[in-house]
């Protein structure tokens, strides 16, 4: 028999986590005491990829959890929500000594979030509630908070915050943490975590009482934040932005790597000063909900001259101030690109655009116009991969010179173009595809759009992803002959319509019909929506299946 060595075992589950196989690793950790280890641990490394989260609707999509265990015999929903619950429980027991082996120990990302979904979600069994309030007794030496038993059994923020802190003092390897932590929990948690290097959360103003400092001590390591939301309560945007200066302030200068706010920022001119002491490092800036304020101050990060990725986000729709951005043509690594809710969007970006030494591969403008500007600059940026426009007005003239621009852009993988192609046709689609050969991901709208396009798609021997959003009128002969042209580079293709007008209704039985052609011939799915139900106010057949 061959002796594998166990640095080759731990060597192949490390590559199969690498490859998120969980059922591989979890089948590897019941055959054999030797692999059960290294199977265990890169399982829990890599828990927080586990296919069952707060992140989709648990009772439509849990039937994905792991394959195989409808055997179980339970229903798709209880079945997901008893591995959810296992989760958090093994984690739970681990930090008490009572499972095998230490799991809390290996964890590198620790999402709390997902276990304050797990306690919030109304059907779970209140299991996690009793193991924890079993395992009471016994913790009083071992966590932070001392949180009378009438509050854990009655309000789940604070059982939340109990076993959030029991994990958080067993698990030192955690490197990304994330979760709604409030103020007077921020400094004793990170300063138990020292190769912390990600932190994401829910309210930014839990940075505001030294948090800082104490990542600074104890964290060195320490180069990615992301908050949801970074706003006043009470004390107005002043008082936050200085409180955002100060954060940066504090951090050890050219250290943080990425910073975004994902929903509405107070950041000001304080704020975006501070951020700038970090300009040798940054690569990704992303700020949304932006103030007026803070868009006449973006010329202070005109030295951030290594990043990678810049999006902005207008706090109020649609902003028609000048953006003061023309120095992202000095940032030589740039490759991402996102202006939203910004009027003269376009027209901002024709800087960067021009610049031979910018080379992009991804580029989004949500903007209410495009200046011609932005064509000649799109035609000189061929090296994007990913292209998406919204609810932007081309004039009538201009929209076949539009689709020459981007059908210049060979190397596209995704297109979208939203609210930006209500006036265009077959012809013009056929114009704008003919030259896109690499293009997996299609979303796009139209006027009166037909079989001709299908036929034009059918040329995309790549492409993945297929959504109309305006109004079509194909028929079921050739929605079935482009379903028939589809080879084996369009494996798993999603063909979305989202409004089949009701000139051409298809009946719910050749909706059916066309889904399991779709499903036999390449493993995908058909979503098919009329204008209005051809048949009643609630006609089955309008639904996608």
């Amino acid at each position: 028999m061959t002796f594998i060595p166990n640095e080759v075992l731990r060597l192949i589950c490390a590559q199969l986590r690498h490859q998120k196989d969980f059922n591989t690793l979890y089948c590897c950790a019941q055959a054999a005491k030797r692999l059960a280890i290294p199977a265990l641990e890169e399982l829990y490394r890599m828990h927080y990829n586990a296919p069952v989260s707060h992140d989709e609707p648990l009772e439509a999509d849990i039937s994905r959890v792991v394959e195989g265990t409808s055997k179980l015999g339970l229903s798709d929903s209880r079945r997901g929500l008893r591995l959810w619950e296992n989760l958090w429980e093994s984690l739970l027991l681990s930090t008490i000594g009572k499972t095998w082996i230490p799991y809390s120990h290996y964890i590198k990302a620790l999402d709390l979030h997902d276990l304050q979904s797990l306690l919030e979600y109304p059907k779970h069994s209140g299991r996690l509630q009793k193991q924890f309030l079993e395992c009471l007794p016994g913790l009083k030496a071992r966590t932070t908070l001392q949180t009378p038993l009438d509050l854990l059994t009655q309000r789940p923020i604070e059982l939340y915050h109990r076993i959030g802190d029991m994990i958080i003092h067993e698990s030192h390897a955690v490197e990304r943490l994330s979760g709604s932590i409030p103020a007077t929990l921020i400094g004793p948690w990170v300063s138990k975590l020292p190769q912390l290097t990600r932190l994401a959360l829910l309210d930014g103003n839990s940075l505001g009482h030294g948090a800082d400092a104490v990542l600074h001590a104890h964290c060195p390591e320490f180069k990615e934040l992301s908050v949801y939301h970074w706003t006043s309560h009470d004390d107005g945007d002043i008082e936050v932005d200085q409180s955002i200066a100060n954060f940066f302030n504090g951090l050890p200068i050219h250290s943080l790597r990425t910073f975004e706010v994902i929903g509405r920022s107070g950041i000001g001119a304080l704020g975006l000063a501070g951020l700038a002491n970090h300009c040798s490092s940054l690569a990704l800036v992303n700020l949304s909900g932006l103030s007026p304020e803070a868009v006449s101050s973006l010329h202070l990060l005109e030295n951030c001259r290594s990043l990678r990725s810049f999006r902005l986000e207008a706090g109020d729709r649609l902003n028609e101030q000048e953006l003061p951005i023309d120095w992202l043509r000095n940032c030589q690594k740039l490759e991402t690109i996102s202006l939203i809710d910004f009027k003269k969007g376009s027209e901002a970006l024709i800087p960067t655009l021009l610049t031979s030494h910018i080379h992009l591969r991804k580029l989004g403008l949500q903007c209410s116009e495009i200046t011609e500007g932005f064509y000649k600059g799109l035609e000189v940026q061929k090296g994007i991969a990913s292209l998406m426009i919204h609810g932007s007005n081309i004039a009538p003239l201009a929209v076949s010179q539009f689709h020459r621009s981007i059908s210049k852009l060979i190397n596209l993988r995704s297109l979208r173009l939203h609210e930006a192609s209500e006036e265009h046709t077959d012809e013009h689609l056929e114009l704008l595809l003919q030259n896109l050969r690499d293009l997996e991901d299609l979303s796009i709208g139209g006027t009166d759009i037909s079989d001709f396009t299908l036929r034009v798609l059918r040329k995309l021997t790549k492409i993945k992803s297929v959504t109309f959003i305006a109004e079509t009128n194909f028929s079921i002969n050739g929605i079935e002959e482009f379903i028939a042209a589809l080879g084996p580079g369009n494996s798993g293709l999603e063909l979305s319509i989202m409004s089949q007008s009701l000139i051409s209704p298809i009946p719910k039985q050749e909706h059916v019909r066309l889904q399991s052609l779709i499903k036999s011939k390449v493993g995908g799915r058909l979503e098919l929506v009329h204008t209005k139900d051809p048949e009643s106010s609630s006609d089955e057949s309008s639904r996608s299946i």
